[in-house]
């Protein structure tokens, strides 16, 4: 049997634990207040859900410093990949225009709220023409093009202050096979492509056919391309010889940069393509 000095010594023990939690709760919530979490500003998002994809995108939008201070509209630079890119872009746009390297834009971001490989991104599906049996639900740009085109655009022509005949796509790897895809299919749609690292070897090289016979009906390409590949990448033999086309063609109004990155694995030279890529499509005005 307990005794009563040993009983209340367990009440004694209760009450200070009890104390203890509270005390380590209330720290926790004062931390939280004086420590909110990060942010990047000038940035906001919204969700879009997709009737094309059936998909709910998270958009992330950067301001120029001074959109709230002006009435003018502005470049419009759509960011592929921005589970993983959208900080950088926002901050580097930001530091670019500040040293008046490129213009003012407005960055929007196209995310899925997952990392590429995670559930619920699903890159593969929307940035591949062309399916392929290894990639069960790959295939479906055409349906991320007509999201992009018919309700993604609309919205943000309708809710900032865009100059809507300006706007650049920017996609790395298979970010970079899409927007290829865009450029031989629509090129209307984008002024401007800034093309890092594309995945050329997506089902053995079907971009290519979409450059073959956009060439059989047309012999204008209006377009400021920037293209970027690291030397030691997998797909820079497959690289030479898109741009090798490119220049042969000779496009009227094609503005062609390209860029191979010196030991630059796929990563690295898609990072690095970041503030060149950018300029480069912005300089060659």
């Amino acid at each position: 049997m307990l005794t009563k000095n040993l009983i209340n010594t367990f009440y004694l023990l209760g009450i200070i634990l009890l104390f203890a939690c509270q005390s380590n709760e209330q720290q926790k919530e004062s931390l939280e207040k004086a420590n909110p979490p990060v942010t990047i500003a000038n940035s906001e998002q919204f969700i879009i859900h997709s009737s094309n994809t059936q998909q709910d995108y998270k958009i992330y939008i950067h301001l120029p410093t001074s959109y709230t201070k002006s009435d003018t509209t502005y470049p419009v630079i759509y960011g592929l990949d921005a589970d993983i890119g959208f900080g950088t872009a926002s901050e580097m746009s930001t530091l670019l225009a500040f040293r008046k390297e490129m213009p003012e834009v407005i960055l929007v971001g196209i995310a899925y709220g997952a990392y590429p490989s995670q559930e619920g991104n699903n890159r593969v599906r929307d940035y591949t023409p062309t399916a392929n049996a290894e990639y069960p639900t790959s295939g479906e740009a055409d349906k991320f093009l007509s999201f992009i085109r018919d309700e993604l655009i609309p919205v943000i022509d309708s809710t900032y202050g865009t100059d809507t005949n300006d706007r650049t796509i920017s996609g790395a790897s298979l970010g970079g096979l899409f927007s290829l895809y865009v450029l031989f299919e629509h090129p209307g749609i984008f002024k401007r492509y800034k093309i890092s690292s594309p995945s050329l070897w997506w089902d053995d090289g079907a971009i290519f056919e979409y450059e073959k016979r956009y060439a059989e009906a047309n012999s204008d390409l209006p377009a400021y391309v920037f293209l970027s590949v690291g030397d030691v990448e997998r797909t820079v033999e497959s690289w030479k010889e898109l741009v090798q086309i490119l220049e042969e063609r000779n496009y009227n109004n094609l503005k062609l940069s390209t860029m191979i990155f010196d030991n630059a694995p796929h990563l690295t030279a898609c990072a690095l393509a970041g503030i060149r890529g950018v300029k480069a499509v912005f300089m060659e005005e």
